[in-house]
């Protein structure tokens, strides 16, 4: 037993256990008050599902921490695929400077913290999808265009000091990339408040629910491909996308109307967690691309 205080995470990391995780960590922050702590112990023994997601936040919560002048300990999944998938997002590499482990059956993107747009981050992102789901050259490039619109809406959304933390991994036996974007900038809702046309929207959930549809922008012009273009193209191969910001949460799916949900404790910030599958062609959408 440690004498520090300790944070445990439950056994499901996943981004549909958001609310729960974010209730508890906000909650362990909160009570280590203002002269915290010289260390915190973050116990992630019982977690047996870590993605990317799991990586975004767990990075996340660590440069809170540490920016408060806390040390923090990690005690790895016992679980060994999560374990693996720690290793291989590059997590504690990250802080540590760890090399990351690379193997033929997972490909990974490790953790990036960004603080501007980083054109280069989507390359190599989209370089390991297109190993992972043995993409044509015209589906990698709309894999490349729908990963460079993610993380221009991650910028857009997420310029605050904090900055926007990404990471990939893809599983080439099941052909399923999963990628995730996390910042603590200005949420979708004031983002598209910026926009006069949508300058009386007050709700989280109709938020999420616009960023998707076409034509819709936090400015006056619409820029690059939009959400809605990621959206479709992700649908019609069979992946989906789930959005939190704010109070709400969005999960989209091919043939299923939107899902939505309600954080019991707000997300300052958005998060984007795409899985893309290999279901269909995703070239369907390059002609309409074009014609912009």
């Amino acid at each position: 037993m440690t004498d520090y205080p300790t944070l445990t995470f439950p056994d499901d990391f996943g981004f549909e256990n958001l609310s729960a995780i974010h209730d508890l960590t906000t909650r362990f922050v909160a009570s280590l008050g203002p002269d915290g702590p010289k260390k915190v112990v973050l116990d992630l023994r019982c977690v047996t599902k870590f993605t990317p997601f799991s990586g975004c936040y767990l990075a996340s919560l660590v440069k809170d921490l540490v920016s408060l002048g806390i040390n923090v300990e990690v005690l790895r999944p016992v679980h060994t695929g999560a374990s693996h998938q720690l290793d291989h997002l590059g997590i504690v590499a990250h802080f540590l400077g760890h090399p990351v482990p690379t193997t033929k059956r997972v490909r990974s993107v490790p953790l990036v913290h960004l603080h501007g747009k980083d054109f280069d981050l989507a390359i190599r992102m989209s370089k390991m999808v297109r190993v992972s789901l043995e993409l044509t050259a015209a589906n990698f490039y709309l894999v490349q265009l729908c990963l460079k619109e993610l993380l221009l809406n991650a910028f857009d959304h997420g310029q605050s000091p904090k900055g926007t933390f990404c990471c990939a991994y893809g599983l080439r036996n099941l052909r399923i990339v999963r990628v995730c974007t996390m910042d603590h900038g200005m949420g979708v809702l004031a983002h598209l408040r910026q926009n006069p046309k949508y300058a009386n929207l007050t709700s989280d959930t109709e938020a999420l629910a616009l960023c998707v549809r076409k034509g819709v922008s936090g400015t006056r012009w619409t820029r690059g491909l939009g959400l809605f273009y990621v959206t479709q193209a992700l649908l019609h191969a069979g992946g989906e996308i789930a959005m939190a910001s704010g109070s709400a949460t969005m999960l989209l799916q091919e043939g299923k109307p939107p899902v939505f949900g309600n954080l019991s404790t707000p997300f300052t910030g958005t998060v984007v967690n795409v899985t893309f599958k290999v279901r269909k062609a995703y070239r369907f959408i390059l002609d309409d691309l074009e014609d912009r």
